[in-house]
């Protein structure tokens, strides 16, 4: 099962939940429900993890290749934020990936350097975002997408996430799957934490630029 879906499926034991601040005093605070009693997260954070988990998935199978970048000097200030950048380079012309998501990144990919977050921004663009004219990636479109490429993959008619009809015991088999992947992208975390965390950031930071401005900031974010 694609990386990304584990994640959906399991998230809450690895993802912030939501939790009384200030912020639901001033805002929306965006929330996700995950599927059979998986908990509550933070949607912004589910996001990025979940675009961060794709780009690794792609790069661990092969297909594309990570490389943690400085900064320079000459940002165009749209791209510009506060920490490492990270490029994705695609190294398997012929690959196929696992997962819908993965398959619309990896054909934005190219085999030179690309930044992740410009990756992102292209993706958005193929679906017809364009921020010039206030037409923005709705909240839940990546979530969505996730969803309904998990129903395809075990099996399960196709609904919207408030109508799924994904069958828990067979979801329940799945957590050995999640934990083995999970375990992996540790693995990964630990060898190259510096590389897994520019990742997450760069997730948010091309997220960060296909939002309205009221909704695009998060934990991650610039």
């Amino acid at each position: 099962m694609p990386a990304a879906s584990l994640l959906y499926l399991f998230g809450g034991e690895v993802l912030p939940h939501p939790h009384f601040s200030l912020s639901h005093l001033l805002g929306v605070e965006h929330t996700v429900h995950l599927p059979c009693q998986g908990g509550t997260v933070v949607l912004g954070p589910l996001e990025s993890y979940l675009l961060a988990w794709t780009f690794w998935q792609l790069h661990d199978a092969g297909c594309v290749e990570l490389t943690l970048e400085q900064p320079q000097a000459t940002r165009q200030e749209k791209d510009d934020w506060l920490g490492l950048d990270v490029s994705v380079r695609r190294t398997s012309p012929d690959a196929v990936p696992e997962g819908v998501l993965a398959e619309e990144l990896f054909a934005n990919c190219v085999t030179d350097p690309s930044l992740v977050s410009a990756v992102i921004v292209d993706w958005g663009t193929a679906k017809g975002v364009d921020t010039h004219r206030m037409v923005y990636l709705p909240l839940d479109a990546i979530v969505e997408l996730i969803h309904l490429d998990t129903c395809n993959y075990l099996g399960v008619e196709p609904l919207p996430p408030a109508q799924s009809r994904l069958d828990c015991e067979e979801i329940a088999l799945c957590r050995s799957d999640f934990m083995t992947v999970r375990q992996r992208f540790g693995d990964f975390a630990d060898r190259q934490p510096d590389l897994a965390s520019a990742l997450l950031r760069c997730c948010d930071a091309g997220l960060y630029r296909l939002r309205p401005p009221k909704f695009a900031s998060g934990p991650f974010g610039p």
